[in-house]
């Protein structure tokens, strides 16, 4: 169930910074904003004692997120 949660969580924090990421010019100082949910999602897997070989999962969760949320036309600006 906590897997389900961590993963939850960081589909949704990604999915909104995918949204935000669209927005941006390549290479922009703004693009640091996509790095921001990355503490939440380590202290929410190190708090509740996941391991770390649960990363991976997590690194292509987030990524799929970002893309999937840029690819969203109803909330482009």
């Amino acid at each position: 169930m906590i897997y389900a949660t961590i993963i939850v969580a960081t589909i949704i924090f990604n999915l909104f910074c995918g949204i935000f990421r669209v927005r941006q010019t390549k290479l922009g100082w703004k693009l640091f904003y996509i790095h921001i949910p990355i503490p939440f999602i380590a202290w929410m897997r190190i708090s509740s004692g996941v391991s770390w070989k649960f990363i991976p999962v997590l690194v292509v969760v987030a990524l799929g997120s970002q893309v999937i949320g840029g690819k969203l036309p109803s909330l482009k600006g």
